[in-house]
């Protein structure tokens, strides 16, 4: 007789309990994927770091309306709560301090890939398409490129615009205001 194995996965309820109760610790890079603990593959490095503070900087001044948060939690669903590098987020007077901003209080996420570009490439694209998230962004420092997902139908992105010459002009969706790669990519 052929046994069939399986996943048990876990909610976000769970996860929380689990950091409550120290079996995951303060210290430990770990986010809520579907049901999984995903390991953050490894620490943020300069350009990283570097990269994170413009474009959050640079997307601020993009449009009032919206509040820019770094490296928190979104609630993509019951099993599913990332910690993009950058959620664009309606504007709320608590910054949300009572709960994480949810699917529907998001406008664009991005994701700054080194080591995990195919990662953001596959998963985290089909995840944030899943959730309804209207635009993704995948900024790869590596290539210094900027990939743009939008345009959704049904759980799929239909839309993928990639930026990689330096004055290529980049708009969050219909917001007006734009960066291009040159304030992105800073060398100077």
């Amino acid at each position: 007789m052929e046994v069939l194995v399986g996943k048990r996965l876990i909610t976000r309820e769970e996860y929380y309990k689990m950091a409550e109760s120290g079996i995951l610790s303060p210290e430990e890079k770990v986010e809520l994927i579907n049901g999984e603990i995903i390991n953050k593959m490894s620490p943020i490095g300069t350009k990283h770091a570097a990269v994170l503070g413009r474009l959050a900087t640079l997307i601020r001044t993009v449009n009032d309306q919206w509040y820019v948060r770094t490296q928190n939690p979104v609630v993509i669903n019951g099993i599913s709560e990332p910690e993009p590098d950058i959620a664009v987020v309606k504007y709320k007077a608590d910054y949300y301090a009572e709960a994480h901003p949810v699917a529907a209080e998001v406008f664009l996420l991005v994701e700054i890939s080194d080591s995990t570009l195919s990662f953001d490439k596959t998963t985290k694209k089909e995840l944030y398409a899943s959730g309804g998230i209207a635009e993704y962004w995948i900024v790869d420092i590596r290539s210094e490129l900027i990939e743009v997902y939008s345009e959704l139908v049904g759980n799929r992105y239909t839309k993928t615009r990639v930026y990689s010459e330096p004055n290529q002009s980049i708009a969050a969706g219909n917001q007006g205001s734009s960066l291009t790669l040159s304030d992105v990519f800073y060398k100077g």
